[in-house]
């Protein structure tokens, strides 16, 4: 920090300012969330990413980072090498720019999707807790659209933008696990991301909203309860019983 007295107040208030619109630059992932990581620091990513554990593991708030380097290009906070075991602080993640390279030479937004429960998108559900805390402050808009709980996000790079939703950079749709297959149809997506698991059939619809981007990624953030049973035998292990995610 410098030490003229008159410049030391105006970096305190800065960095306060970041810690309060930009949480997500500041995030330290623990250790099942450093590995988890590493699979989009170069390419390929994994076409489907589970990071899977118990409550309290950080499973949301690793959703909720890793879409928000996607859609806005942001790295993670630099930490000192050997401070954090697994994590060197590195914020050149392959994740931070492919998307936004290719939406941009094909002029037009990131398209996603995120499929939680309905509760959890309400004003006080956990994942709207975690996308409020590691998304860009002022920088995205969550709109209803006739449901109970938020059905849309609008996402821009400028602050000037918001708003103008012809300006925007990333349009997440949000479905929830026990609509009807059907009610999953829609257009191709860049990325989809599934907090908590879903039923066989729901999956099944949204991997045909990635066959159409040979770039496409699905990320799960779930506890393996007695719903994750096909996710396991399915993705984690496949029919030849050797781990493929």
């Amino acid at each position: 920090l410098p030490q003229d007295p008159r410049v030391l107040p105006m970096v305190k208030a800065r960095a306060k300012q970041l810690r309060r619109d930009r949480p997500g630059l500041f995030l330290v992932p623990n250790v099942g969330q450093s590995r988890f990581l590493e699979h989009y620091r170069s390419l390929p990513f994994p076409k489907d990413g589970i990071f899977m554990g118990g409550n309290g593991a950080g499973k949301t708030v690793q959703g909720a980072k890793l879409t928000g380097m996607l859609i806005w290009g942001h790295g993670l906070s630099s930490v000192p090498a050997g401070v954090h075991p697994g994590y060197d602080g590195d914020s050149d993640y392959a994740i931070c720019r492919v998307f936004r390279e290719r939406a941009a030479k094909e002029n037009r937004p990131i398209y996603g999707r995120i499929v939680a429960t309905a509760a959890s998108l309400k004003g006080n559900g956990a994942m709207m807790q975690r996308i409020k805390s590691f998304w860009p402050r002022g920088l995205w808009e969550g709109q209803k659209l006739g449901a109970t709980y938020v059905s849309q996000f609008i996402c821009w790079d400028q602050e000037e933008d918001v708003g103008d939703e012809a300006k925007a950079i990333a349009v997440v749709d949000v479905k929830t696990i026990d609509q009807e297959p059907l009610a999953h149809a829609g257009p191709d997506m860049d990325f989809i991301w599934f907090d908590e698991p879903s039923t066989k059939d729901v999956y099944a619809e949204n991997v045909g909203r990635c066959r159409g981007n040979e770039m496409a990624i699905r990320i799960h953030t779930l506890t393996p309860l007695e719903l994750a049973g096909w996710l396991i035998d399915d993705l984690v292990v496949g029919a030849d019983g050797v781990k493929t995610v």
